[in-house]
């Protein structure tokens, strides 16, 4: 499966950081969280608050935050030359939640 960076340490509107965030040639949006040692139970919380906040992200507020983190580069072009594929007009219809 290929996905998209959308975006590294990205920014919620609840001013915590998502590692990355990623979507697929579907349209899903991947939230990955990377931790070096075990996973505590905050860190669970914490993947399932981005998961709250990530399910209300509209298809152009992942096109701004593509273009910001991204040095302009709007998420339409990306899409094409990155996995060969037009963009989906029902973006984040489902999303998944991913500890490394």
């Amino acid at each position: 499966m290929s996905c998209l960076i959308v975006g590294r340490q990205v920014m919620t509107k609840y001013g915590k950081r998502v590692d990355l965030l990623a979507m697929d040639v579907e349209g899903s949006v991947y939230v990955i969280e990377l931790k070096k040692d075990r996973t505590p139970r905050e860190v669970v919380a914490q993947v399932l608050d981005y998961g709250f906040w990530v399910r209300s992200l509209s298809g152009d507020d992942l096109a701004a935050t593509f273009s910001q983190y991204n040095d302009g580069e709007t998420l339409d072009a990306a899409f094409r030359a990155r996995l060969d594929q037009e963009l989906q007009d029902d973006l984040n219809d489902s999303h998944q939640l991913i500890m490394i």
